[in-house]
């Protein structure tokens, strides 16, 4: 009866080191894991903060590109479709159709900027998009140019 007593008490002693092993394993697997899921907290955060400047200066770049763009749309392609009076009455098909005319005359910066931003495709073919912004371009400027006109005649008249 001793022995067995003795048996169940180093079965036990063994059982408990076993469970204690296993616990010190768990607590570090835990340690580990705080301190990968930390790291990529503070990865998220860095990415975070690049992305947030990337995007403002993104917004600033883009804005300046988009008026750069339609700068060059007005004094290349508006002209060359008869001014912004007719080129705004246009359609989209025509506008398209025009353009392949004169398309290989246009300033590289032109057209390659207009394939960045998914205007032509490849080096003549106009999107639906490109005709649209052609399109509304031209409405905006022959309403700046009506209005000048306006303005110029009533300073005639005075």
């Amino acid at each position: 009866m001793i022995e067995s007593l003795i048996e169940k008490a180093q079965l036990q002693v063994a059982e408990r080191d076993k469970f204690l092993e296993r616990l010190q394993q768990a607590e570090e697997q835990l340690i580990s894991s705080r301190e990968s899921v930390a790291l990529l907290e503070q990865r998220l955060r860095n990415f975070q903060r690049q992305v947030g400047d990337s995007d403002k200066s993104s917004t600033v770049f883009s804005s300046y590109a988009q008026g750069r763009l339609e700068s060059m749309i007005r004094r290349e392609l508006i002209s060359r479709l008869g001014g912004s009076e007719r080129s705004a009455n246009m359609t989209l098909s025509i506008i398209r159709h025009e353009f392949r005319t004169f398309a290989s005359d246009l300033p590289d910066p032109l057209v390659s900027l207009m394939q960045r931003k998914g205007y032509i495709r490849g080096s003549d073919s106009l999107t639906l998009p490109g005709a649209h912004l052609i399109q509304i371009t031209a409405r905006d400027f022959a309403i700046v140019n009506s209005k000048q006109k306006r303005l110029n005649l009533e300073d005639e008249q005075d």
